[in-house]
């Protein structure tokens, strides 16, 4: 079955100090949804300027419940998990991580600067 291809640029994530980051997609497919870690500051979706939040110096994982499995498979613990998900926990780190990075000068309009840790 034919299929067409069109270009779309990535959904911005946030912006901060006049830097834009924009999500990037799986395969750099729309259809297949947002990647949770990777982002660029490429409105165009240029993957070679994207970056690992998880790598920015500001990067801070965010505490979680445990794990909902074995022992831990409560459903207190899956009521935690759905709170964790609805409060978008995970979502705030990210966004608190990229704009120190863009405060410290790490994240800029070209790109993300690596700084060696001291």
């Amino acid at each position: 079955m034919p299929y067409v291809n069109k270009w779309v640029n990535n959904s911005r994530l946030c912006s901060h100090k006049g830097v834009a980051v924009y999500h990037t997609y799986k395969d750099d497919e729309l259809e297949q949804g947002e990647t949770t870690n990777y982002f660029t500051t490429e409105k165009d979706g240029c993957f070679d300027m994207a970056f690992d939040v998880r790598d920015l110096p500001t990067w801070k994982e965010p505490p979680h419940p445990p794990y909902h499995t074995g022992e831990n498979a409560t459903p207190e613990i899956r009521k935690a998990w759905d709170k964790y998900f609805k409060d978008k926990v995970y979502d705030k780190a990210v966004i608190a991580a990229i704009k120190k990075a863009i405060d410290k000068g790490i994240i800029t309009e070209e790109g993300v600067q690596y700084v060696e840790p001291a």
